[in-house]
């Protein structure tokens, strides 16, 4: 869980300098409701409570101020040596083998399996969320090249344009220097009568 979390915290965090992932889901609603739903099962009611024990925190897991995950090791023992039958009955429904299709509680245990598994089914959010984002990799390559392409056209066409440009004013330099000449020659014919 504590893995999963850091995970989740570096993908929506904004400020994030991992390279490979970091922000990578800043504001993404999946990312939250992954989250969520991942609190719900180390937090939630069993949908088998037991008598004494229906929860994980009554059976010593915490989170800290940081979200940190732990464990009270002694909170633990206590339990499984007065109510083992109680855990049992929590995490599993009291049953062995129970399929996931099945629309019988599961207790802990298989609510995990239930929501684990349509969270990353096919048609669950994770995947779904994946496969829009290549569509939408893929529509901003596809972008990327057509704006490429005119970038490139736009640049032949900027340097033809001034290597006309610079063409042109190379002859009016010289026309400028042979007025210029003729100007002079001129002022010199006038200044030695």
């Amino acid at each position: 869980y504590n893995d999963f979390d850091n995970i989740i915290k570096e993908t929506t965090n904004p400020k994030s300098t991992l390279d490979t992932y970091g922000a990578t889901l800043v504001g993404d609603s999946t990312a939250r409701m992954v989250r969520q739903q991942m609190r719900s099962l180390i937090f939630g009611v069993s949908s088998t409570p037991g008598t004494t024990y229906q929860t994980l925190s009554q059976l010593g897991f915490t989170l800290d101020q940081t979200g940190v995950l732990s464990l009270d090791e002694t909170k633990l023992d206590t339990a499984l040596q007065t109510g083992v039958d109680d855990i049992a009955k929590m995490f599993t429904g009291g049953y062995n083998k129970l399929s996931v299709y099945s629309g019988l509680p599961a207790g802990l245990a298989g609510d995990a399996v239930k929501k684990l598994t349509n969270l990353l089914s096919a048609t669950g959010p994770i995947l779904t969320k994946s496969q829009n984002a290549t569509k939408e990799n893929t529509n901003y390559q596809a972008q990327l090249t057509k704006l490429q392409t005119r970038m490139d056209a736009l640049l032949a066409r900027y340097q033809k344009q001034f290597a006309a440009m610079d063409s042109l004013v190379g002859s009016v330099n010289s026309q400028k220097t042979s007025l210029k000449a003729t100007f002079d020659g001129m002022m010199a014919t006038y200044t030695n009568k």
